[in-house]
């Protein structure tokens, strides 16, 4: 606020030497905004990230399915069948989005009642769910421990190859936790 007169983000300067930095409005207590750039996460159930984007221009949430989806289905070629994610992505057309691709919806409803339905009534809702919650300690993880506390990358450009290294340098961490199948070395052996 200017003389008691608020500004839009786009008339005030967020960063002197960075010009690609939003405000990124979260709620939280102590932390009303933030600055930065959004990360979009999309993960496997064992913790591998499988598609990610840091947005230069804050888009919606509910608008991330779709290019999350043409990147995982038509780049990618992966075999999904099923999506979770929070209220904050969830509308009608995303859930009509991912029937018409074949998806099973674990979108969280707005709505508590049918929230609380989906819940009741259909199998697996609620372990999707729960799963579905570890993807925020993922993007925590991914910036403080792969990035460093304050990632240092200066520009957007960097900051975007610098989330790429991390999220590589994660998924190596999440395989090599993995447990290693035995192999039987008799039927490895070939004769």
């Amino acid at each position: 606020m200017i003389g008691g007169r608020k500004l839009p983000n786009s008339e005030k300067i967020l960063s002197l030497y960075d010009p690609d930095v939003q405000v990124l409005k979260r709620g939280k207590s102590g932390a009303e905004v933030e600055f930065g750039n959004n990360l979009w996460l999309g993960e496997t159930n064992e913790g591998l990230i499988i598609d990610y984007l840091l947005e230069k221009e804050k888009t919606s949430d509910p608008k991330q399915i779709k290019p999350s989806l043409d990147r995982l289905l038509k780049k990618q070629n992966l075999p999904l069948k099923n999506v979770w994610g929070d209220r904050g992505i969830y509308s009608k057309a995303n859930d009509v989005l991912l029937e018409e691709n074949g998806i099973r919806s674990g979108l969280c409803p707005r709505e508590v009642g049918e929230l609380r339905d989906r819940l009741e009534n259909e199998p697996g809702m609620r372990e999707g769910m729960k799963r579905r919650a570890g993807t925020e300690a993922r993007v925590s993880i991914i910036i403080r421990d792969f990035m460093g506390k304050v990632p240092r990358a200066k520009g957007f450009r960097n900051r975007e190859m610098m989330v790429g290294w991390a999220v590589l340098s994660h998924n190596l961490w999440v395989l090599a936790r993995q447990p290693q199948a035995e192999v039987n070395l008799e039927s490895a052996v070939e004769t």
